[in-house]
């Protein structure tokens, strides 16, 4: 058999580059959601559960304590020993069934103790002193502007808006993890790099 003169010829073998970018970035987009939808479940745990422990978080509805505190933000606070408050602490306190978030302007300790709070944004202090039993904390810190939202997640359709809608999406993103994309992205290998030495 005579050979070819021109020689052996070989077809060319294109290999697409791997689309290993657009994985990393699909993935860094899921974690991300993933996280914050985490962030949110916990925050709301939280927020339920922490009257239990002696925190409190609750929402500030005026402009008394602006610019310190805005209007419409969550605000956390701690349990406080009424012994150990100064002045210049916020504090939490409750009168006639409302909640009011003040600095500490005075404390008296004679006849008993009990202590003046003011508003920064007001002229004036408080007229009425605040008693130990009345204080339901000291600032922890706030979330600036996402208290109306809490608002909500506080109703009972809130809980399951904010708890129910993002653990399913929770599932929804680890099945698509575990058992969709990455069933997906082995056929994408299979195909462009078959099996075999190259």
């Amino acid at each position: 058999m005579r050979e070819d003169p021109l020689g052996p010829i070989y077809a060319p073998t294109y290999v697409t580059e791997k689309p290993e970018r657009k994985a990393l970035g699909k993935s860094a987009a899921s974690s991300l959601v993933t996280l914050v939808l985490i962030l949110l479940v916990a925050f709301t745990v939280f927020s339920v559960l922490a009257p239990f422990i002696g925190w409190e978080v609750s929402t500030v509805v005026s402009g008394s304590m602006e610019p310190r505190l805005h209007t419409g933000s969550i605000i956390i606070t701690r349990p406080i020993d009424p012994e150990d408050i100064k002045v210049g602490n916020i504090i939490l306190f409750e009168k006639s069934d409302v909640n009011t978030i003040h600095r500490i302007v005075s404390v008296e300790t004679t006849p008993k103790l009990r202590f003046y709070a003011k508003g920064d944004a007001n002229k004036d202090r408080d007229p009425s002193p605040i008693y130990p039993d009345e204080v339901k904390g000291i600032l922890f810190g706030q979330i600036p502007y996402l208290g109306f939202l809490f608002s909500i997640v506080k109703t009972p359709l809130g809980l399951v808006l904010t708890i129910g809608i993002p653990s399913l999406l929770l599932l929804a993103v680890e099945i698509n993890r575990k058992f969709i994309r990455n069933d997906g992205m082995d056929k994408v290998d299979k195909f462009f790099w078959p099996e075999g030495e190259y």
